[in-house]
């Protein structure tokens, strides 16, 4: 206790890597959060919104109501414990179009999938399709990233705005032929009004755990410049990542652009993580270490946290020579993780720390037989080639380790004769 203290009474620059601070973290979710979420958004749409539109819909069609005429097919005949269970189950399928929509128009913008879900249901290129019960703050959502780094605001705005005008577009296409037809189900009913619901919800210019909505990203790219500098730098600097540029070609005013805010938002996060891989490569290690900082600051926005304290154990272990800390790192790290094997790589690098070459290997390849079980997509091919280029460092370090002994042995030899 008493050493421990001690160290905590020395200033640091990095507090919280060198774990004098805690690291924020996500509240726990459960049940009760997401019945809070339900009802909410069943408060906003009973009390707010459809009360709205009645008034709207009373001095705009006084003669024919339509909206009234809508709900009272919408809850006809329905009791409350069917017409809570279409809610919920509704909410995921207007969910569906509207993340179909952001997709769509990435496509059409030149982008490629990072990943889309919706509730559990996750799927990542190419189309594998897998179920990841873990905390979700929306209830679907899309990551694209763009092909190529020209008219990046545009095609940007495009996948953006994708979302609400499929929410918008099936809701009135639904609606169109409901009245065409003249056939007025509740649950298409209740889907038409969710999804026009879904599209103005996501207009509303605000954020969620530093990510913001469609509405506030469209004001960012249109009318906040160092903002939209930011984001589109983060997006240029992650095309070079994907088309495998090194960073360390890129243009340093890109670089001081997504610098320029500092927020607590996911592009903070972002950039911080490129400074920061750009900042170890070129061993510019105090650097490298106030950007892992900043990383670790914003956890609480991050969806690959055990990626992160692999790199505080890295960082510490081989950089900082702080095997006392990176032990406590290593503790963060579960046995199984989202990515197969990074238990593993912390553990090769605090052998490396050791001097423990051989043992350090040993994990290595351990950690890549994990890995190449991954589906096929670039981040295990990112994984992959960062444990190849690991090993290979590793390797040259222990011939090299090899061949200086060997030549004191011969240059020695003479002298232990005489």
């Amino acid at each position: 206790m008493g050493a421990m203290a001690g160290v905590r009474d020395i200033p640091s620059s990095t507090p919280i890597l060198d774990r004098i601070k805690p690291f924020p973290r996500v509240p726990e979710s459960t049940w009760r959060r997401s019945l809070v979420g339900y009802i909410v958004t069943f408060f906003l749409m009973g009390f707010v919104v459809i009360p709205a539109g009645l008034v709207i819909d009373a001095v705009v069609f006084p003669s024919s109501r339509l909206l009234a005429f809508y709900l009272e097919h919408t809850f006809a005949n329905q009791t409350t414990p069917a017409i809570i269970l279409l809610f919920v189950l509704l909410q995921y399928a207007a969910a569906v179009v509207h993340e179909a929509g952001h997709f769509l128009a990435g496509l059409l913008a030149r982008m490629r999938l990072n990943y889309i879900w919706v509730g559990p249901l996750e799927l990542t290129p190419p189309f594998q399709l897998s179920l990841r019960w873990k905390k979700r703050q929306f209830l679907g959502m899309v990551s694209m990233t763009p092909v190529g780094s020209r008219a990046l605001l545009w095609r940007e705005l495009a996948m953006t705005c994708g979302g609400p005008l499929a929410s918008f577009s099936v809701a009135a296409v639904v609606l169109f032929f409901q009245v065409r037809t003249q056939t007025f189900s509740p649950a298409v009913c209740m889907f038409v009004l969710i999804a026009a619901f879904q599209g103005m919800l996501t207009l509303v210019p605000a954020s969620s755990r530093g990510v913001s909505w469609d509405g506030r990203k469209i004001m960012m790219l249109l009318f906040q410049k160092k903002k939209r500098e930011r984001h589109l730098g983060i997006l240029k600097l992650l095309v070079d990542l994907f088309e495998e540029i090194p960073l360390t070609e890129t243009n340093h005013e890109i670089l001081n652009k997504v610098l320029s805010v500092n927020d607590h938002s996911w592009e903070t996060l972002v950039a911080s993580s490129c400074c920061y891989t750009l900042a170890l490569r070129e061993k510019r290690d105090i650097d490298a270490g106030r950007f892992l900082e900043t990383c670790l600051a914003h956890l609480d926005l991050s969806d690959n946290r055990e990626e992160w304290f692999l790199q505080a154990v890295f960082f510490q272990a081989l950089r900082r020579k702080r095997l006392d800390l990176a032990k406590l790192w290593i503790e963060e790290i579960p046995s199984k993780t989202q990515i197969p094997g990074l238990r593993v790589q912390a553990e090769a690098a605090i052998l490396q720390g050791q001097n423990d070459t051989q043992g350090a290997l040993f994990k290595l390849a351990e950690s890549e037989s994990l890995a190449s079980r991954m589906a096929e997509n670039s981040k295990k091919r990112w994984v992959l080639r960062s444990l190849q280029e690991w090993k290979r460092e590793l390797e040259t370090q222990d011939q090299a380790n090899v061949d200086t002994c060997q030549m004191e042995s011969v240059t020695l030899g003479p002298l232990r004769e005489a």
